[in-house]
């Protein structure tokens, strides 16, 4: 293109031209076509970083740069088109969408959606209860990645928790156990027991015996039904007072004392006896004395 200029006055009159000015165009410059829709993965969780790629042509053979809309009030700085990665920090669904640029700052127009759906991870904890008792909540419990789960175990009356077992290993009797930032499956089981049973305290039957004549106490009939008993212990509760000998023992014994002829008296024994729990139990018997 060529410029020269005149100059008029307020009486019309005009100058000469001016030296002439050169100015040479280039081609015009053509936007990117739009790019491809990226490519990449659909789905995920949140706070987890995932690539994507795109592709772009531009009409005048200008090298190009890109950037990634995310769908999530985030767009990306211009970079390369492959291998672009994000993280969304919350669950949803996204459009995530490319654009490019020439090296004349031409933009393309934004490319297709690749539609994106980020949710929550979740864990499953496989919570169950043997016989006797009951854990809450049971069943398969989803648990979102990260959070907590507390089970509480109830035995039924007259039992109680035997044992908690957490993913194979004991955590002992508990009633009450929280897993704690889950990352992964899990599994708790509650076992039960009955309750202790008291054991059963024979002081043997009652006796009539003469005075001054050894008399045996015998409590080899007490029994324990769910263990075994550990301790036997024997004392006088009432009548004239006599020496217990082997009082601590299954079978104590003494000396019957004396009495007026025609009459008698009567000795009276408690027996208690304790099982290998710490239970206990008593029964008393009758001893008569006569001359």
């Amino acid at each position: 293109y060529y410029f020269a200029v005149t100059a008029y006055d307020d009486l019309d009159n005009e100058s000469g031209y001016s030296a002439e000015v050169v100015h040479t165009t280039g081609t015009p410059n053509n936007p990117p076509a739009t790019p491809s829709k990226p490519t990449g993965p659909t789905s995920g969780h949140p706070q987890t970083s995932y690539s994507y790629n795109t592709s772009g042509t531009d009409p005048d053979g200008d090298s190009l740069l890109y950037r990634f809309d995310w769908g999530d009030g985030n767009i990306s700085g211009w970079g390369g088109a492959s291998n672009r990665t994000h993280a969304w920090s919350a669950a949803g669904n996204f459009c995530v969408k490319a654009q490019s640029i020439d090296i004349h700052d031409a933009t393309s127009a934004w490319s297709q959606c690749l539609n994106v759906s980020i949710e929550l991870q979740t864990h499953t904890i496989t919570a169950t209860a043997g016989a006797n008792g009951r854990i809450s909540p049971s069943g398969p419990v989803t648990v979102t990645d990260g959070g907590n789960q507390s089970f509480s175990i109830v035995p039924n009356t007259n039992y109680h928790v035997a044992d908690v077992v957490v993913d194979g290993s004991s955590k002992g009797a508990r009633t009450s156990y929280t897993f704690s930032g889950v990352t992964g499956d899990h599994s708790i089981t509650a076992s039960f027991a009955l309750d202790n049973q008291p054991p059963i305290a024979n002081a043997g039957p009652d006796q009539s015996v003469a005075a001054r004549l050894q008399v045996l106490l015998n409590g080899s009939g007490s029994s324990d039904p769910d263990g075994s008993i550990v301790k036997y212990h024997w004392q006088q509760t009432s009548g004239s007072k006599v020496k217990l000998e082997y009082a601590d023992s299954v079978v104590a014994r003494f000396i019957a004392p004396k009495v007026r002829r025609g009459s008698t008296e009567t000795l009276t024994f408690e027996l208690t006896v304790t099982d290998n729990l710490g239970a206990s139990a008593t029964d008393s018997v009758a001893v008569t004395v006569h001359y």
